[in-house]
């Protein structure tokens, strides 16, 4: 996980989320956070995107037409005082997991589950409205989102499972 910047960090304006989403849509996507932070004189706006269901990844080419429209769009509307610097990215291979529609996006990919009973790692099988199924190295699990803490997806880079 890379360090967290310093600076105070907040959610962008709903006005700028109010202009961002529909650009975001119109490419296929879904806008899943916008965070504007402030480091002394210097602010960035982060804006994450993601595909609105099932397996796959962003590409590059898709980001990158994606942040050229967010920024024409923020340009003309001009929401936010002074300069900033834009950073459009996807939500990332070790993503949380905060919801069935994310758990939905890591089916066939490995996630690490720290649940009320302990810590469940495997790879995400199918997932329901009350759950998911994980494939542990000893047996299929059902994990009951009520008992969700914390998710987030893995990279194998070990062949772990």
């Amino acid at each position: 996980m890379a360090p967290e910047a310093k600076g105070n960090r907040k959610q962008a304006p709903a006005e700028v989320t109010q202009i961002l989403a529909p650009v975001v849509s119109e490419n296929g996507l879904m806008l899943l956070e916008t965070e504007l932070t402030k480091a002394g004189k210097y602010s960035t706006l982060r804006v994450i995107v993601d595909l609105p269901e099932g397996p796959g990844d962003v590409d590059l080419d898709t980001i990158e037409q994606v942040a050229r429209q967010i920024s024409d769009a923020l340009d003309e509307a001009d929401p936010i005082k002074g300069s900033y610097q834009l950073e459009v990215s996807s939500a990332g291979a070790e993503r949380e997991l905060r919801d069935a529609r994310e758990f939905g996006r890591a089916v066939g990919r490995l996630a690490q589950i720290k649940t009320e009973a302990g810590e469940v790692f495997g790879r995400v099988l199918s997932v329901s409205e009350t759950g998911v199924e994980v494939e542990t190295k000893t047996a299929t699990q059902l994990v009951p989102f009520a008992q969700i803490i914390k998710a987030q997806q893995v990279v194998d880079l070990n062949g772990a499972l």
